[in-house]
């Protein structure tokens, strides 16, 4: 079957992700949901196929493809599991996504090719206890300082940022503030290992339960200068871009969610969250918790 918009060689690939799907992944994507496992082994498979770094230009080692051809595959792997479909989505919008529009050229050559492969996996920290996705309501905290970053704070719900083969993490924090005394934003690049540096395997999920999903501490957490992403202040840009890719791979996993009509139980959203109101108390979206605005 052809579909609108595509060409002969988006159906091929339709075509061969689909049945990577269904053989690779259909079989084992129950038992790794039961248990809330992290598959190395699928990701590594995942890489070679070609899916991650799918837009990215081949002299950094990705397939040089288009956004359709990237939307097709998160499409067909969410068709039959969303946890891995996740981590295809994160990875290639919010880990590598920053790191190729923004990254120096030293920066690209050092981070693209290890990610493009499978070899690695990277994170972008946004999402805080008390902050939400909410980015201008950030808490973590970055001073330079002789030449030198200095990160405290923490983020929570960050997609492939504690997996055994995770490289590093993309982070968003208050730099300072500008000429008007508002808050200034800048995205910094953290690897693993880094002193001052904890991320921390969050389990027991509601849905995607497969995917690898972090916690991060930030104490004192010292890096180079250079590893500022972008330019001081230009955390939004980083941002907005890997957050509208991301939010649009996303929305094509509801779809397919919907289309193949999955049961969420008969427990609404709105009941679910509402039935536990110490933590919908805790947690801030855009200046209100969450329990306050379903209520």
């Amino acid at each position: 079957m052809s579909y609108i918009f595509c060409e002969k060689e988006h159906d091929l690939l339709r075509k061969g992700v689909r049945e990577f799907a269904e053989k690779e992944i259909k079989p084992i994507a129950p038992e790794l949901d039961e248990k809330g496992e992290f598959s190395l082994e699928l990701t590594k498979k995942m890489g070679e196929l070609g899916l991650f770094g799918v837009f990215v230009p081949e002299e950094y080692g990705g397939q040089e493809m288009d956004y359709l051809s990237y939307v097709i595959a998160v499409e067909e792997i969410a068709r039959v599991d969303g946890s891995q479909a996740a981590t295809v989505a994160a990875h290639n919008s919010l880990g590598i996504g920053p790191l190729l529009q923004f990254g120096s050229e030293e920066q690209k050559e050092k981070y693209l090719p290890q990610l493009c492969t499978g070899e690695g996996l990277w994170g972008f920290g946004l999402t805080e206890p008390e902050a939400g996705s909410d980015s201008r309501a950030s808490k973590t905290t970055a001073k330079l300082k002789d030449g030198k970053w200095s990160i405290n704070g923490s983020k929570i719900f960050i997609t492939n940022a504690s997996s055994e083969i995770t490289k590093g993490s993309c982070v968003q924090a208050v730099s300072g503030v500008d000429e008007k005394g508002r808050n200034e934003y800048s995205t910094i690049i953290v690897e693993q290992g880094t002193e001052g540096f904890d991320a921390q395997t969050m389990h027991n999920k509601l849905m995607w339960r497969a995917s690898n999903t972090s916690e991060l501490y930030f104490d004192n957490c010292v890096v180079p200068e250079e590893n500022l992403l972008g330019k001081i202040g230009g955390a939004f840009g980083s941002y907005t871009h890997s957050g509208e890719s991301g939010t649009m791979l996303f929305d094509t996993m509801l779809h397919v969610f919907k289309m193949d009509m999955v049961d969420l139980g008969p427990l609404s959203l709105k009941e679910a969250v509402l039935s536990e109101p110490d933590g919908t108390k805790a947690c801030q979206d855009y200046g209100k918790a969450v329990g306050q605005k379903l209520s």
